[in-house]
Parts: structure tokens; sequence; C-alpha cells
């Protein structure tokens, strides 16, 4: 279908369709008409979905869907090593080419980044880090436009920048992404785990939408269904050097393979080919 004339492509990559709100942006209630979302699946050329969950959505209303996932581009994340060039040629990176060093002084950094709207999704995690500060000396950073409203006596609150992003993120020793289960944290993308693998650090995550498909557990990170999974698989990685490090070896292989822009090319490409030959 054409609109004013021109062929169109929608893409999403969220649940957008779901007034969902919390006091940070309640005013999207009144503000928005969700169920934009089915007449922009239905007016467009072809569609482009961030995941699985969100494709099925869109097909109810359109049958041109490409699940176009969320990509990161490596060639701008390469201050950890320089193999990015090794990945390109199809060459099989090494261990140790793979390795980080943190200063002698370092200690052991579990963190998560993300902003004011889900930053409540830490609230999960606190009765769990406050076991883990029982048994482990480490720190938990927490970057994000506003810091957030519970207290740890591991907490590093760090004001996120776009300057800085990289260089906070490589302090990290394991990122985690904590997510509730119900129909909008299905839609999400898994950004965060994405973004902590393709700097070698492993992903700790909820097993919750494609966070599974991202992380393979005990390959890469660590999928968790139970918060004694998250207290069980955090205190492995803490405790437990040569498996963090055996996880910390395969994150990269895992993103620049199945979710970089480099390997999202010609998936991306078929969204104007399918678009095309509508």
């Amino acid at each position: 279908m054409k609109v004013s004339g021109k062929y169109s492509i929608f893409d999403f990559d969220d649940a957008i369709w779901i007034p969902n709100v919390s006091e940070t942006n309640w005013m999207t209630k009144y503000l928005k008409r969700f169920k934009n979302t089915n007449n922009c699946c239905h007016w467009a050329s072809t569609i482009s979905a961030g995941n699985k969950f969100l494709a099925d959505y869109a097909r109810q209303f359109n049958p041109k869907v490409i699940v176009n996932p969320t990509t990161i581009d490596i060639d701008k994340l390469n201050k950890r090593n320089g193999e990015t060039e090794k990945w390109r040629n199809g060459d099989h990176v090494n261990s140790s080419a793979l390795s980080f060093s943190h200063p002698p002084n370092h200690l052991f950094t579990i963190g998560w980044t993300g902003s004011h709207s889900t930053v409540q999704y830490l609230d999960y995690l606190v009765p769990v880090l406050l076991e883990l500060e029982k048994k482990f000396s480490f720190q938990f950073h927490v970057i994000c436009d506003v810091a957030p409203k519970f207290q740890l006596r591991s907490m590093k609150f760090i004001k996120w920048s776009k300057q800085a992003e990289i260089d906070d993120l490589l302090q990290l020793d394991v990122g985690v992404m904590p997510l509730p289960d119900n129909v909008w944290t299905r839609g999400k993308c898994g950004f965060k785990a994405i973004q902590y693998m393709a700097l070698g650090i492993p992903a700790v995550v909820s097993d919750v939408g494609i966070n599974a498909e991202i992380v393979n557990h005990d390959v890469n990170g660590c999928v968790c269904k139970t918060a004694g999974d998250w207290h069980h698989y955090l205190s492995k990685l803490m405790s437990d050097k040569e498996y963090l490090n055996r996880l910390s070896n395969r994150t990269r292989e895992k993103i620049f393979s199945n979710f970089s822009t480099q390997s999202n090319k010609e998936n991306f490409l078929n969204l104007f080919k399918l678009t095309k030959n509508r």
C-alpha cells in the first residue's frame, strides 16, 4: 500500500500498542493514541519488527514482515581489543585475544545501564544484591540519567553520558538485565545485553522475550528464571574467575555473528527488496 503516493516501511522495536506507563512517563497515557500501531502496520508496505514477538503481532495486520533485530556496530566498540578485522574475515578469535585486564586494585563490578523508564526493573535485584553483599566485596554500578531510589552499600551511581558511555561500561565484569515477564517486556529487544556482550562483558539476564536468544546460557552469559538463579550465577561469576573468563571469551563472537550491523546487512536490505516487489 502507498501512503501519499510513496511506499513505506514501518519499524518498531517495542510493544508500543500497549499503554505502558509509569510515574516517569504517565503523561503518555493522554498524549498517545496506542491503536495507531495497528493502523501503521495495516498501511505499511513492509514492516520491520525488532523480534519474533513483535513480528507475530504485526502479521495480524500485514503479512509483509521482516524480523530486523537490534544490532550494534562492532567496529565502533573496539576499545577492548583489536580483533574486529579478524572477525570480519571469518577467522576464529582465540580466547587470549579477547582478554581484558582491569587495574590491580579493581573491585569486581556488576553493572546495569538504562534510563529513568527502566530503572524500576532493578528493584527485583535489590534483595539478591543485599544477600551477595554479606559474602562478597563488589561494586554495583548503575549507569543512568537518574539515580535509583534504593540504597545499597555496593551501589555507585554514574550519570549517563554519551561521551563516557563506553569507558563506563568497560569498568564492568558482568552486566545485568532483570525484567518482569509481561507483554510489554516480551516486546523488548535486548539492547542492554547486546551492549555488554559487544564489549566482552558476560550478560546475566531474565528469561524474558528475546533475552534467551541473545544470551546462550552457560556459554556467553547466564539466563535466570528465579531470584535463586540470579544469586547462584552472580555468586559463581564472582568466585570462579575461570568461569567468568570462559563466558567473556564467547560474548563478542555471538554479537558479531547475530546482532551486529555487519551480520545483519543482507537482512536489512531485504526490507527494501520486499517493499520494492510489493
